[in-house]
């Protein structure tokens, strides 16, 4: 079960597995290059470590040793971390690595998994119970770019950034932090993709957003089309 260990890996023709007595362990230290290993990959590099009869096992020369190591020194950089910044959940942080460090790294869609798969209802970073008022944000996904006869385009369609209302509190959040990750989010869709490829200068930007409470309904614009009559529109 240790998540250093690869069961079976297949590389130039090469099989690494145990019972060849090859390289199989990674990086405990998450490492992109070592002195002394032999076999890199672009994140992570391997482990010149064995594995050992449990007769020939000593814990002070054990893998399990050094990621226990590396547990306490990232847990301990959490609490420096959140009581340098205030930054109490690590749900919504990411240690880097490299640097040691813990990162705030904010998504509003990990607190919906976890509200949906545990029935959450406390937040670390407000250090209280969550609202049972509920809510969602409403933003305008916004895109520009030139048609083929040289005419500037837009389209402009109002989205709601939640499939179910959630928490105020969470919203109020989300308002906050949420436009950088949700703009990364829409710019990888498929349709995104597309549309770049097709317009050199296409262009995507995620606006006015803001606060929905209770079941205030979104109501539709003008300038909000239909799947259908956007592709026509992107074709131009």
């Amino acid at each position: 079960d240790n998540e250093s260990i690869i069961r079976e890996m297949y590389l130039e023709g090469k099989c690494y597995d145990a019972e060849n007595d090859e390289i199989i362990v990674t990086c405990p230290y998450k490492k992109n290059k070592c002195s002394q290993s032999g076999l890199e990959e672009p994140d992570f590099c391997f482990c010149v470590c064995r594995r050992v009869e449990e007769t020939k096992y000593i814990y002070e020369n054990s893998l399990e040793k050094i990621q226990r190591q590396c547990e306490v020194q990232k847990t301990k950089a959490f609490r420096d971390f959140a009581e340098r910044d205030g930054w109490a959940c690590m749900i919504q942080s990411h240690y880097n690595e490299n640097l040691k460090e813990w990162q705030e790294d904010f998504n509003a869609y990990r607190c919906v998994e976890c509200i949906n798969m545990s029935n959450c209802k406390y937040c670390n970073l407000l250090g209280r119970t969550l609202c049972e008022e509920k809510g969602n944000v409403m933003y305008e996904l916004r895109e520009t770019w030139t048609s083929k006869n040289g005419e500037n385009m837009e389209y402009i369609e109002e989205r709601l950034l939640f499939d179910q209302s959630i928490s105020l509190d969470l919203c109020e959040l989300a308002l906050k932090y949420q436009e950088k990750p949700l703009l990364h989010r829409l710019s990888q869709s498929v349709d995104s993709i597309m549309y770049e490829r097709r317009h050199p200068d296409y262009e995507l930007t995620v606006q006015n957003m803001q606060l929905i409470s209770g079941g205030r309904k979104i109501k539709k614009r003008k300038k909000r089309m239909k799947l259908k009559e956007r592709e026509k529109l992107h074709q131009e």
